[in-house]
């Protein structure tokens, strides 16, 4: 990697620091060094989004997150040596170290997924009524609902595709017949577009009984009305770090319960805690699941995400949380469509 002093940080950087960095870098990792140019350590997104689901404030030092025991390889290492090390092991970056643990250099095979696209399958759930928009959807299907001139469904599909992403289904019900006349065979947005057509309304999993058999082995699977700039090259990752047969995207919601919370003890007052806020982690309707999983599905039935990841967690199976925090907007109410198309107007110019 030319230049890799620039993914290099203190071990007293913030948190949040390093995580703005790797998203403006966009780079998967940075090495946290001494002044001496010892290695101490790296953070990856993964690391970050960990650190998140433990509870570690943001504004901690990143020592606090850092894999201190990270892959390294020997600077001496032929560079042909060292990409077939990166492949092997699936990652795309290692630093290369001398026998005193001093950095010299990086080898990088670069975004794997912007080289040779993501085999994944990605599922979008468009199927819905959209009946909390109102009359917005009395006569339009809420995917195509516009922001910045173009349907949120276009903005996703071409929001993945910078992802690599090229392989589609659509799980269509609600005026169907106007997202497939838009969209059609995917080939003017450079992708393959499948349609699953339900007959009935199957919720968020059942509909996954439809799909075709030459999908892939592991699918990406995303409500049709959420607008986000998640890292899904990063959640693939996630995912497979993690060996989960699923992986639910969740993200932070804060609840302030307007009353002084009152505590007791056999009727007797033991403290009044005022106005508490407590926080939850929440489906985000972003998930990755493995084909293998399907056959927990009931067939012909009505069964949404949740109930399908109880079934997977029933059996035995891994099932893990993706901690987001980059912009996320579910368009449910009219006041979300508003702010996606102000912030969407107001971020392009």
């Amino acid at each position: 990697m030319n230049n890799w002093k620039r993914i290099v940080v203190s071990p007293d950087i913030t948190v949040i620091e390093a995580m703005k960095l790797i998203d403006t870098l966009g780079t998967q990792f940075v090495m946290v060094l001494d002044s001496e140019d010892t290695l101490l350590g790296v953070v990856t997104d993964g690391d970050i989004r960990r650190g998140i689901l433990a509870n570690i404030p943001l504004t901690s030092p990143v020592n606090m997150i850092m894999n201190t025991k990270p892959r390294i390889l020997s600077s001496d290492v032929s560079k042909v040596d060292a990409v077939a090390f990166l492949q092997a092991n699936h990652i795309t970056h290692v630093p290369l170290v001398n026998s005193k643990g001093k950095v010299k250099s990086v080898v990088s095979i670069g975004e794997r997924t912007s080289l040779t696209g993501n085999p994944s399958t990605v599922v979008l759930m468009v199927g819905g009524l959209g009946s909390r928009l109102g009359q917005l959807t009395s006569n339009c299907p809420k995917p195509m609902l516009q922001i910045g001139g173009k349907p949120v469904l276009e903005v996703i599909v071409s929001n993945l595709k910078e992802h690599g992403f090229v392989d589609f289904v659509f799980c269509v019900n609600y005026m169907a017949d106007m997202i497939i006349e838009h969209f059609g065979d995917g080939s003017s947005l450079g992708v393959k577009i499948r349609y699953v057509h339900e007959s009935k309304r199957m919720g968020t999993a059942g509909a996954l009984t439809l799909l075709p058999e030459d999908i892939s082995p592991t699918l990406l699977i995303m409500n049709g009305d959420i607008v986000t700039k998640v890292n899904f090259s990063g959640l693939m990752d996630f995912h497979r770090e993690h060996k989960a047969v699923a992986t639910m995207a969740v993200r932070k919601y804060d609840f302030q319960i307007p009353y002084g919370v009152v505590k007791t003890e056999d009727g007797k007052i033991t403290g009044i805690e005022e106005k508490p806020n407590h926080t939850f982690l929440v489906s985000a309707g972003i998930y990755v699941v493995e084909k293998t999983t399907m056959n927990l599905l009931p067939r012909g039935d009505y069964f949404d995400m949740p109930h399908f990841f109880e079934a997977m967690m029933k059996n035995g199976d891994t099932t893990q949380a993706f901690p987001i925090h980059e912009y996320w907007l579910d368009i449910g109410r009219e006041d979300d469509l508003l702010k996606a198309q102000q912030e969407f107007t107001s971020e392009r110019q």
